[in-house]
């Protein structure tokens, strides 16, 4: 290294050392690692320079500063102590060791010591000879030395102990004599730990003495020393009352007993191991003495010869250790423990358990029956502990255990009664040690399966009774995961689990856990079967316990019955089916291996789908059992499958419905196949007498197995029941022992009985033979039933049961069941019946399904023979409605208070929907059935005249309801109706249609939407019916009346009312005329008077156009029309009544326009309802809209838009209000003719509302003048008063009334085009001044998109208001032309649009002129022949933008960029090459501009221009890509997304013109802009480059990067100082000469010293780390 270089070298070392003390923690960081990384590749002259700038400052520099030298140099000797010369590490270890011992305050040591004790560490890693050498000069004796010269022997220690052990007889023996001097705790915790450290090198050294420098060296060299420190510790210092002092004294003890002699220690332990003992009550830290027990304990049990004092001090040993653990394990119990203190409290429990298995290793014998001993001691703790340290001896003392696995087995019995859950929990952990260590399989170890088995089966906690760690639920899933742990893993389970568990299989007390049991027995069956085991096929003859074959099977079949009732039960119990067939019967094995694989996938599916259907699975699963015994196909099997099923019903479903439900439909199979009458009498006794009566779902369970049953023992079944019914009659009947009888049943009450006999019925009459059952229907079962249903009673189960039974009766009945005529006498006494029930029902609320079931019987009734009555029918459907129609509905609001409202009321509010929902179902369908005995107009009638009453009630409910039956009547008409030929003949009129349609067809506009729907289906359905009396089927309605559906739903009258005008213009004219008409038009009135005000309105609409259409028919009756209608007008606030006074404003704006308009232009604004109608009207009449709209749009343009008085613009009035009117004109749009004059004078409107919008911004409005009506008139729609209207006018927004226009007038007449504008989000934008630019262009670029047609009338209205008075109107007219020119649908206007923009480049305005070049800049959208066309032009115009002097904040400058951007993209060399140099130069300054937008679009201009860098212009491009690269680099990193994304672009562009491959390449791979930029790597890899390259630009960016030091930004400084630090970095040494390194070296130290951004001082930091070779 030259002069030079090390001078510059050294200077930047001394900036780097001097700012390691800099006042940022981050840049002393990097400061650091910047003189580490220069030590790596010079450590001896950093090294040295570092010595010789702290000898030279040493006076100067702060201890902080000194200590961030040292940690310094301490890195950079860890880093290369190979190369470290001995000369050099004198020098430190003296200048180290002496600041280390500096501080006279021995007792106040301070980092800087500290630092140094750590250096002089990293140095003795190789020189350890040589500090402590220089150690023990100042280690004397008889004299105390520096405390940090004690600490830092200890470190050498440990970091070296190969060359300190030789070492320490002379240390020992010059320090233990200082122990008595040492009174000050602290030097009694440097000794302590030094000692301790010294301790743990010398058992390393002795341990390893392969690796060591001198193998003769001993442990009994050192044990008299150790001795004596160990006598003045124990003796004196552990009773010291400092805590640290304790600590360090314990921790020595712990590792000094292991160099003590044998008999010494032998002589001690009698004593040390008490000391240590009695440290626990002393001592806070029990850690710490535990581990020192631990090491003292092993110690003497290691010892060779045996150390015998260790029996004597056994027993208190090992109660002191329990003691300990109790205490660990209380504070691992305690409510919310500490974290912290809690890991501590582990690992000291884990070292006193190591303590225990150390001594079991010698005192098995004594150790094991002392643990056994708390066993039976009740005491949670005690067993917990005592398991706890049980565990830990059996997993860590296997060979001392081999003799007492018996013993411990036989003692843990005691524990499986323990209620505790802790103690459980303990337990489970204790017996999966055992498992793996062979226990269980000894005597008793399968009781220790048995108790897992039993915590699989608890129950969760009723209360929290439980502590919070071992629950229940927790132990429960516990056990289930180590009884699968068992069958999965350890595999010596096998025998002991295989087939012991089928015992439990089947066992009440297990019941929970059947899960987890087939789990298991399936993953073994699945083994062994696939094994071919010899045990696979179970020997029931040995295994006496275990549950037999046909148990297996009735237990699984039910099991996989109900596979949602367990964890995951469904598919554990058919994975062991799909194997465990062989063990059953092998008639079964091809079934079920066929079967049982195709259930699992089929549940898996519907599980994983949500899609589980428990009815569809239990037919599933029925059907295996019926496939099943098929192919068992033996009657005495039937018998005892059977009786195995009914055992199981009587003892293991007693809670559990679900499963019971399912065996009772299994047993009802079985029964089906058996011919046994033994056996089929005493199962269905089993099934009736295990029923709980007072679950519906073992009810059907029980009443579908009898039908089962009755499939092939009808008699036998129907005796059974009749002998229960009796038997219940005389329980019932009373007497002396009535009371005892009734008390013997403890499943039901009388009632509950009787509905369960009473379901029976009806699922045997349901499944019995057709050609028996028919006999026994009126002979047995409906006497039956008839008399049960005859006993008044208030149980409502009871009657829900037999109404279930006659539903599936009278079901049964008909032919369609049948398949043969039956004539039910019963008839009128059942629906007599029924209809009691009905009328017996809650009249206020829906509370059961009492009334939908009579109802579906009413319905099947009907249909049978012999045909109800007239008056029967009458009672049955007034007493249906009557009952059903008043009803309250269900409210989703039954507290105020909604955050009252739980889950559970909730699903009270679903259910009574789906429970009201049910019953109108049930009721409609009556009615149907009804209609089908008389399917003509007249039974229609009937039908309807019990429904019309309801059709006009003043309840929503009671409306909705009856609207909703007379639809499903009219529809079930139209579908079924056929005229026979007579009527045709006669040609018979549908007499209902005008009685029915003018009753409901006001409903159409009905509150409820639902009734709106429903009503227009009724109407569909009459016409239907219309046309089938007719037999005109030329028009079909319906999808007309679709369509209005939709706006019907709506609740707008400006949607709803033009609907209700189409529909009467279908109807009216297919009313029939002469009586029917009149019938009509008599119901419509009556709807006027509807107390529904939207209903008046439709029959108001339906009138006035049925007498429009139909007024020559209705000539007598027209006159009395027109005067009733005209008072009902004053009566009715809605629009149709007002109709016909709006007609009369009409007219009066059609004879007098101007002036009517001139009255109207001074009433109120905002317009209030009337004004609204009025305009509503006058869009009727699309001329007159016409002229209103010229006049309107010449008022606009006549008067000022506003009047500026003191800064402030007021709107003026009259404009305002014509803007207003417009609006609501607009908004209407209520005819075609009215839309076509507004298309045909778009472009004239359009363009008045820009220029309207754009005069409106920033208005306020005027103060009301005196005779305004604002201060003489009251709005009566309203009845507002004075005050009122003045507040509503205040609040008027000019702007925005002019938006709500543009709108309205868009909307109304260009879908696509408001669409688009709502999507832009152009309202907004044109309601602020600041955004209003942003909303002209979006509206030009929409009708561009749009509407091209329109652009060239549209420029030529807007083309005067470039020259007007006013710079907003100016404004928005130029931003509209600039936008234009951006479209190619303005080709033909780009001449026009021009020179308008030119003329305009020197308009006063700044926003005007920057607008314009925008425009101009947007040529280049136009294509390259236009731009090529007006290149001259627009370019001079351009660079004119580039220098407009006004333009403060570069917003010319910035759209002249752009523009250059995009036209430079499309125009030749030849006209850019005279401006090119002149370009780039204008633009090299807006690099540095304070606005990101301005510097990014330079960017990409500079780019752009790349196009031109091969031609001629190729020599003075690349000359200005070298003078701003730098800037491209070093921008390519700022704080600007834009700016970043700008730079990669020019850098791309210009890479392949560099005239470098690698640099180009370099820059395609690297700059994409979706990744991203480590800006580190890449100045590095642009570096190395650059210097190959171009060796001959490099100084120059240097230099220039040097300049941009004093860059105001700190992300710019920051990329200099690292780009120059880099390429100086990389660059040779010849190269380095050539430049101003005294310059370079000063700008980087000034930087690392003075700037005030700790990122930059960091950055130059790292620049110089680079600069090793500078």
């Amino acid at each position: 290294m030259s002069f030079g270089s090390m001078y510059q070298l050294e200077n930047l070392l001394i900036g780097l050392l001097e700012a390691i003390n800099d006042k940022n923690p981050d840049v002393q960081e990097s400061v650091s690692e910047s003189i580490v990384a220069l030590g790596r590749k010079k450590p001896e002259y950093i090294l040295n320079t570092s010595l010789q700038f702290m000898t030279k400052n040493l006076a100067k520099l702060t201890d902080p500063h000194k200590s961030s030298i040292f940690n310094t140099m301490e890195k950079i000797i860890k880093d290369n102590i190979d190369e470290l010369e001995e000369s050099l590490a004198l020098k430190w270890i003296e200048i180290a060791s002496n600041e280390m011992i500096q501080n006279k305050e021995k007792d106040q040591p301070i980092s800087l010591q500290t630092s140094a004790s750590n250096l002089l560490g990293a140095i003795g890693s190789k020189f350890v000879k040589e500090v402590f050498s220089q150690l023990q000069k100042n280690f004397n004796p008889g004299t105390l030395p520096h405390l940090f010269i004690i600490s830092t022997m200890a470190y050498l220690a440990e970091v070296n102990p190969y060359g300190v052990v030789p070492n320490l007889t002379s240390v020992l023996s010059s320090m233990l004599p200082m122990l008595g001097m040492a009174k000050l705790d602290n030097y009694k915790c440097a000794f302590g730990s030094a000692l301790c450290k010294f301790s743990e090198a010398i058992l390393y050294y002795c341990s390893n003495k392969d690796k060591a420098p001198d193998q003769s060296i001993e442990i009994s060299n050192f044990s008299n020393s150790i001795y004596a420190a160990h006598e003045v510790f124990f003796n004196v210092w552990i009773k010291s009352s400092d805590p640290k002092v304790r600590q360090i004294t314990i921790e020595s003890i712990g590792q000094f007993v292991n160099l003590i002699s044998h008999d010494k220690l032998e002589a001690d332990v009698v004593k040390i191991i008490p000391g240590l003992l009695g440290l626990y009550k002393k001592h806070p830290d029990h850690l710490v003495v535990s581990q020192s027990l631990y090491l003292t304990i092993s110690a003497v049990i290691s010892a060779h010869p045996i150390i015998m004092n260790m029996d004597n001090i056994f027993e208190p040993l090992v109660k002191e250790l329990f003691v300990q653990v109790l205490g660990t394990i209380e504070q691992q119990l305690a409510k919310n423990p500490n974290q912290v203190s809690l890991a501590s409290v582990n690992k000291n429990q884990n070292e006193i358990l190591r303590c225990f298995a150390e001594l079991t290793k010698r005192y098995s014998d004594r150790m094991i029956p002392f643990l056994l001993q708390k066993f039976e001691q009740n005491n949670e703790k005690n067993r917990i502990a005592s398991l706890t340290i049980l565990r830990h001896i059996i997993n860590s003392c296997d060979e001392q255990m081999l003799n007492k696995k018996q013993i411990v087995i036989s003692g843990v019995r005691i524990l499986l009664s323990d209620p505790n859950n802790r103690v459980k929990k303990n337990l489970i952990q204790t017996i999966i040690a055992m498992a793996y260590h062979d226990y269980l399989k000894l005597e008793g170890g399968f009781l220790m399966v048995e108790f897992i088995l039993k915590q699989c089966s608890l129950a969760d906690d009723d209360k929290k009774s439980q502590p919070e760690d071992a629950t229940n639920e927790q132990l429960r899933i516990s056990a289930e995961n180590i009884l699968t742990l068992f069958a999965t893993t350890v595999e010596n389970m096998h025998p002991i689990l295989w087939p012991a568990l089928f015992e439990y299989l089947t066992h009440n007390d297990y019941s929970r856990s059947t899960s987890v049991i087939c789990k298991n027995l399936a993953h073994i069956a699945e083994q062994k079967r696939e094994a071919d085991s010899d045990d696979f096929i179970i020997n029931y003859e040995a295994f006496i316990n275990v549950a037999k074959p046909f148990e297996i099977l009735a237990r699984l079949i039910v099991l996989c019955g109900c596979p949602l009732n367990g964890k995951s039960r469904g598919l554990n119990v058919l994975s062991l089916m799909k194997n465990f067939a062989p063990n059953i019967d092998c008639a079964i094995v091809d079934v079920w291996d066929s079967v049982v694989p195709k259930l699992i996938a089929n549940l898996e599916d519907k599980l994983s789908n949500s899609k589980f259907v428990q009815k569809t699975w239990e037919e599933l699963i029925m059907k295996l059992l019926s496939n099943s015994l098929d192919q068992i196909a033996n009657e005495e099997k039937f018998c005892e499958i059977a009786k195995c099923f009914g055992k199981q019903i009587e003892t293991l479903y007693n809670n559990m419905s679900d499963e019971k439900h399912f065996a009772f439909k299994c047993l009802g199979v079985i029964l089906n196949k058996t011919s046994s009458k033994n056996t089929i009498d005493r199962q269905l006794d089993i099934i009736f007498n295990s029923v709980n009566h007072t679950s519906q779902h073992e009810r059907e369970g029980c009443a579908i197995s009898f039908g089962y049953a009755s499939s092939s023992h009808l008699d036998t079944v129907l005796l059974k029941l009749e002998t229960y019914a009796k038997n219940e009659s005389k329980k019932s009947s009373g007497g002396l022992f009535s009371g005892l009888m009734k008390d013997s049943n403890k499943n039901g009450d009388p009632d509950q009985i009787k509905s369960t006999i009473i379901l029976a019925y009806g699922y045997v009459t349901f499944y019995s033979p057709k050609d028996l059952i028919i006999s026994r229907l009126e002979a047995n079962i409906l006497r039956s039933v008839s008399g049960y249903a005859a006993v008044t009673s208030k149980d409502l189960n009871l009657k829900q049961n037999i109404l279930k039974s006659i539903d599936i009766i009278t079901k049964c009945m008909h032919q369609d069941h049948l398949q043969k005529d039956f004539n039910f006498s019963y008839k009128n006494t059942i629906l007599n019946q029924i209809i009691a029930y009905i009328n017996t029902e809650n009249s206020k609320i829906l509370s059961n399904e009492i009334k939908a079931m009579s109802f579906k019987i009413c319905s099947n009734i009907v249909k049978l023979n012999p045909k109800p009555t007239e008056a029967d029918i009458y009672l049955l459907i007034k007493s249906s409605i009557d009952s059903f129609y008043p009803l309250q509905v269900p409210s989703d609001d039954k507290k105020t208070d909604s955050s009252q409202t739980n889950q559970e009321e909730i699903q009270d509010t679903l259910h009574g929907n789906q429970l009201y929902e049910q019953t109108m179902n049930s009721l409609d369908e009556l009615l149907k059935n009804i209609l089908d005995r008389d399917l003509n107009n007249t039974g229609l009638g009937i039908v309807y005249k019990h429904l019309e009453p309801w059709l006009t009630s003043v309840n929503d409910h009671e409306r909705l309801r009856s609207i909703r039956s007379l639809s499903s009547v009219l529809k079930h008409f139209v579908d079924n109706f056929k005229p026979t030929q007579e009527d045709l003949d006669n040609k018979v009129s549908f007499e209902s249609f005008g009685n029915i349609l003018g009753r409901i067809v006001s409903r159409v506009t009905d509150p409820v939407i639902q009734i709106r729907i429903i009503t227009l289906d009724c109407i569909n359905s009459l016409l239907k019916a219309l046309q089938i009396y007719n037999q005109d089927f030329s028009e079909d309605q319906t999808e007309a009346l679709n369509n209005l559906k939709q706006n019907l739903v709506k609740n707008s009258p400006n949607i709803l009312l033009p609907a209700v005008n189409d529909l009467s213009k279908i109807l009216c004219k297919k009313v029939p005329g002469d009586e029917q008409l009149t019938t009509f038009i008599e119901k419509l009135i009556d709807g006027l008077l509807d107390v529904q005000s939207h209903c008046s309105s439709a029959s108001c609409i339906f009138l006035n156009y049925c007498v429009k259409l139909r007024g020559l028919e209705l000539k007598d009756y027209v006159d009395n029309l027109i005067r009733h209608l005209y008072t009902k007008l004053n009566l009715i606030q809605n629009s149709q009544a007002k109709l016909g006074t709006l007609r009369t404003i009409r007219v009066l704006f059609q004879q007098h326009l101007i002036e009517a308009l001139n009255v109207i232009l001074t009433f109120p604004i905002p317009c209030n309802k009337e004004m609204t109608e009025i305009c509503q009207n006058l869009c009727e009449d699309s001329p007159l809209i016409n002229n209103l709209l010229d006049h309107l749009l010449q008022i606009w343009t006549r008067c000022l838009p506003y009047e500026e008085k003191n800064m402030t613009k007021y709107a003026s009035i009259t404009p305002l209000v014509g803007t207003c009117i417009l609006n609501e004109i607009f908004s209407t749009n209520a005819t075609e003719s009215t839309e076509k004059v507004f298309n045909d004078n778009f472009e004239k409107i359009f363009s008045a509302l820009v220029i309207r919008v754009s005069s409106s911004l920033s208005n306020v409005m005027p103060y009301p003048k005196s005779k305004d009506d604002y201060t003489e008139k009251k709005d009566d729609s309203k009845n507002s008063t004075k005050s009122q209207i003045l507040n509503d006018y205040k609040k008027i927004e000019p702007a925005k009334v002019a938006i709500d226009c543009f709108k309205s007038f868009v909307k109304c007449t260009q879908i696509n085009l408001f669409e688009y504008y709502n999507n832009e989000n152009v309202w907004d934008l044109l309601s602020q001044e600041s955004t209003s630019i942003e909303g002209y262009t979006i509206l030009a670029k929409g009708l561009c998109l749009n509407c091209k047609t329109f652009i060239p009338k549209v420029v030529t209205n807007l083309n005067t208001y470039l020259s007007a008075p006013f710079d907003c109107q100016k404004i928005s007219t130029t931003a509209f032309y600039a936008e234009l020119m951006n479209h190619e649908c303005s080709i033909d206007l780009v001449e026009q649009l021009l020179n308008s923009l030119l003329t305009k480049l020197i308009d006063p305005c700044l926003k005007v002129r920057t607008l314009c070049i925008r425009g101009l800049g947007n040529i280049s959208s136009l294509g390259k022949e236009q731009v090529q066309k007006h290149s001259t032009t627009i370019l001079s115009a351009m660079m004119a933008g580039l220098d407009d002097k006004n333009d403060l904040n570069d917003d010319i400058t910035f759209e002249s960029m752009n523009g250059l951007t995009k036209i430079i993209a499309l125009i030749d060399e030849n006209n850019v090459r005279p401006i090119l140099i002149n370009i780039l130069l204008r633009i090299r300054p807006c690099f540095e501009k304070d606005k990101a937008d301005i510097r990014a679009s330079s960017y990409i201009l500079f780019g752009e221009l790349a196009r031109f860098g091969q031609g001629p212009s190729k020599d003075p491009y690349l000359e200005q890509i070298h003078s701003n690269f730098v800037s491209f680099i070093l921008h390519l990193n700022e704080q600007e997304e834009k700016v970043k994304k700008s730079c990669k672009f020019v850098l791309k562009q210009v890479g392949p013109l560099i005239q470098s491959n690698s640099i180009n390449e370099l820059f395609q791979n690297s700059l994409q802009d979706n990744k991203s930029l480590h800006y580190g790597e890449f100045i590095n890899d642009l570096s190395k480059l650059l210097v190959n390259e171009f060796p001959e630009k490099v100084s120059f960016y240097i230099m220039n990067s040097v300049s941009n030091f004093k860059s105001e930004w700190t992300p710019i400084r920051s990329n200099s100082v690292l780009f120059a630090g880099y390429l100086l970095g990389h660059l040779s040494k010849e190269k380095q000469s050539q430049l101003s390194k005294e310059h370079i070296s000063n700008a980087l130290i000034k930087l690392l010293r003075e700037d005030s951004s700790s990122m930059v001082r960091q950055k130059a930091a790292e620049a110089i780390s680079l600069l090793a070779d500078f």
